[in-house]
């Protein structure tokens, strides 16, 4: 009996540590999903908007959009999209900015879309400093808008906290940082050891001045709405903080209180 106890322990203990192991050395592929388009392809929007390319110092290429107002801009929202998706997608999000005056700036991510690049967490940073610059070349700070989605609130953030002036920062479904995400989906596993990829939102959204806009649904699987709470406990100074009852991590934008937000930031 206590041989086969020991034995039963050793082969435990063993698929626990390969599973530990495969989790730090295989992370990206659990935590990014990029979704690839042909080097080829042709976006088709409506209004106007532009094709561009954004160049890394570590050699990525970033294919990026500007999209235009629907009028005289008032200024432009620079924006982070989620997982799983590239801008023949996300593109179509620009019209929440478009026609309320605001040009939009999206891109796709090192292995996303037609982005080229080995995707790390200094290279998404360094993606968000270099859509906010090419932001300011077109408006000054006071007309910049800040937006991530998901994945990309961690990136805007860090954005707003490193660039500082902005007009407001909006977030869609953010996380409290990855690896408190990842602790919730995983909980017997030592995941704040294990990350590389901790992409801490808490600790930037602490230092930015400027109006920060929060929305969350509290049915978010992927997302569970325990993560953002977290941020009422900081006591930040000009946070606005929305749940939607019932609303799911990717249908937000059907609630009323999704357009109110995007009104109170923009205006």
């Amino acid at each position: 009996m206590k041989k086969w106890f020991i034995r039963v322990s050793i082969v435990v203990a063993s698929l626990y540590i390969f599973l530990c192991v495969t989790m730090y050395f295989f992370q990206e592929k659990l935590l990014f999903h990029p979704y690839p388009l042909a080097s080829d392809y042709k976006f088709d929007f409506p209004g106007r908007y532009n094709e561009f390319t954004i160049n890394l110092a570590d050699g990525s290429k970033l294919n990026a959009l500007h999209f235009y107002a629907d009028t005289p801009a008032r200024g432009i929202a620079i924006y982070f999209h989620g997982n799983a998706e590239a801008m023949d997608h996300s593109g179509n999000k620009a019209k929440q900015f478009t026609s309320r005056g605001y040009d939009c700036l999206i891109v796709d991510y090192a292995g996303y879309g037609k982005s080229t690049g080995k995707i790390s967490e200094e290279n998404l940073f360094n993606t968000g400093l270099a859509l906010y610059d090419t932001a300011r070349a077109y408006f000054p700070t006071s007309r910049i808008v800040i937006y991530g989605k998901s994945l990309g609130t961690g990136i805007a953030t860090h954005t707003a906290r490193d660039r500082a002036w902005f007009k407001s920062l909006i977030l869609e479904a953010p996380y409290y940082s990855i690896t408190d995400v990842g602790s919730r989906h995983y909980p017997y596993i030592p995941v704040a050891m294990l990350s590389r990829y901790p992409i801490s939102t808490y600790q930037y959204i602490k230092d930015i001045q400027h109006p920060a806009y929060v929305i969350h649904g509290t049915a978010d699987q992927v997302i569970p709405i325990e993560s953002p709470r977290q941020f009422l406990k900081l006591g930040l100074k000009n946070f606005n903080y929305v749940e939607v009852p019932g609303a799911f991590h990717g249908n937000l934008a059907d609630y009323k209180e999704y357009d109110e937000m995007f009104d109170k930031a923009l205006n």
